[in-house]
């Protein structure tokens, strides 16, 4: 038996021609352009505050007297401290990109602060309800602080201090690398100074304590020649946080003395020892009592610049 195959041919019309979709011509993508972002962070002639709080332990303190020279003790031991203002800028608000510290560093190089060259340091006259809020504490003295002085709060006024106000030598303009910056506060050389004021002034304000004197003094510069030339130091400081926020930080030397000796005046005996039963608190967070001002005419500026 024999089968016959039909075979037919498709005409060239009926064939489906094959397209193609080319792409178009692919340009590289446009750089993201980061740009300047500048923000104040110290308004024209205002005051702000400089913040500490230095405290003076529990204690019964001596001192080497001789008898053509009774020294005062102070309960600060003559140590230096630091009070600091700080300003804080949120590095998520310059870019919406920016969601980390890694990114921050690598889009922005510098971090510039300029208009530094008017800033001064200003502490009010040290009356001890502005520095020492909490004075219940019984001071003594007498041997080994035997004797009960009475409560802190029961000294009286008998001199006023003077305020101190010096100028700092800031260069106008500082310039920090956002790469030498970490989650620790570090501080910015060169350091810089006050200038120091005039000697021979009464900055101490004295109280009337029963048969003695107490002396009460914040310093923030150098007053007289024989003072150590550390206490005209104030630093320029930053660090990150964990939160991505930028912490710019003024932080000024200090010197607090809170000091007697004491003499029993029916005998003309000096006892060498002053005592308090509690900490001791210079507490203080008042741009009137202790501050950092920026006397120019135009404020304090951050400006952030990339890469």
């Amino acid at each position: 038996m024999t089968t016959n195959y039909k075979t037919s041919f498709l005409l060239p019309h009926d064939y489906e021609i094959p397209t193609f979709n080319y792409p178009e011509y692919v340009l590289p993508p446009v750089p993201y352009n980061y740009k300047p972002y500048t923000k104040d962070i110290l308004d024209a002639n205002i005051v702000q505050p400089l913040k500490t709080k230095i405290i003076a332990l529990a204690q019964c303190s001596t001192t080497i007297s001789f008898l053509w020279k009774k020294d005062f003790i102070n309960l600060f031991s003559n140590n230096y401290y630091n009070a600091y203002y700080e300003v804080e800028i949120d590095l998520k608000q310059i870019d919406p990109t920016i969601k980390s510290i890694s990114k921050f560093q690598d889009t922005y190089k510098t971090i510039e602060i300029s208009n530094l060259g008017n800033l001064q340091v200003e502490c009010g006259p040290p009356e001890i309800e502005n520095f020492i809020p909490n004075r219940n504490v019984n001071l003594s003295y007498g041997n080994n602080c035997n004797i009960n002085f009475g409560l802190l709060s029961n000294a009286t006024l008998k001199l006023n201090g003077r305020t101190q106000v010096d100028k700092v030598n800031f260069e106008n303009t500082r310039t920090l690398y956002t790469d030498n910056i970490t989650n620790e506060i570090k501080t910015f050389k060169p350091i810089v100074y006050t200038n120091g004021l005039t000697t021979g002034f009464v900055y101490q304000s004295r109280y009337k304590f029963g048969k003695t004197d107490l002396s009460l003094l914040l310093q923030i510069t150098k007053l007289s020649n024989s003072d150590n030339d550390k206490i005209k130091e104030i630093e320029l400081q930053a660090y990150y946080t964990n939160d991505m926020k930028l912490k710019i930080r003024f932080s000024k030397v200090v010197r607090p003395d809170f000091s007697s000796f004491y003499l029993d005046t029916s005998t003309g005996i000096y006892y060498g020892y002053f005592g308090n039963d509690k900490n001791i608190t210079i507490d203080i967070n008042n741009p009137n009592i202790l501050g950092i001002r920026n006397k120019s005419d135009n404020p304090v500026k951050i400006t952030f610049k990339p890469r």
